[in-house]
């Protein structure tokens, strides 16, 4: 169903020299798109997760993330940060969840329902993004961490 989706906006068939690359292709895009228009409320919620996994209370958080000066330019250091987390956990599980989908023929021929071989392929992808993309987390979260003792 996804590629559907994407072939229909891709150059005539003749035009295209290796399909799956160029879908693959697509499939990362979607993700790059799909980070960023997530961060823009991820960005402000994980900042004040962090302040409050680093002693802060909820209110205490909230308060010190509204009323200090250069909240802004904090703000804009964090979306950076996780941003460079972000769209390459959302690219790899994009493309990753894509190239599995490629097994459906396999899914119905072993007889597993497609609901639970979706899971499967989330859980798969999701697993690979989230290893390949662990150290990027660790580095976001202490740039925050440290920021938050700046304000």
């Amino acid at each position: 169903r996804h590629v559907r989706g994407v072939l229909l906006h891709l150059p005539k068939a003749q035009e295209i020299k290796n399909p799956v690359s160029e879908v693959f292709q697509w499939m990362v895009a979607a993700g790059v798109g799909a980070a960023v228009g997530v961060s823009i409320i991820r960005v402000p919620l994980e900042l004040l997760t962090k302040q409050i996994q680093a002693g802060l209370t909820a209110r205490q958080a909230f308060q010190r993330f509204i009323s200090q000066k250069g909240t802004l330019s904090i703000l804009s250091v964090c979306w950076v940060a996780i941003f460079l987390r972000d769209i390459p956990y959302a690219a790899v599980q994009y493309a990753m969840i894509h190239s599995l989908e490629q097994t459906i023929d396999k899914v119905y021929g072993i007889g597993m329902p497609l609901v639970v071989a979706q899971l499967l392929w989330g859980a798969i992808a999701g697993g690979v993004a989230a290893l390949i993309t662990t150290p990027l987390d660790t580095i976001s979260a202490r740039i925050m961490t440290r920021l938050q003792s700046k304000m």
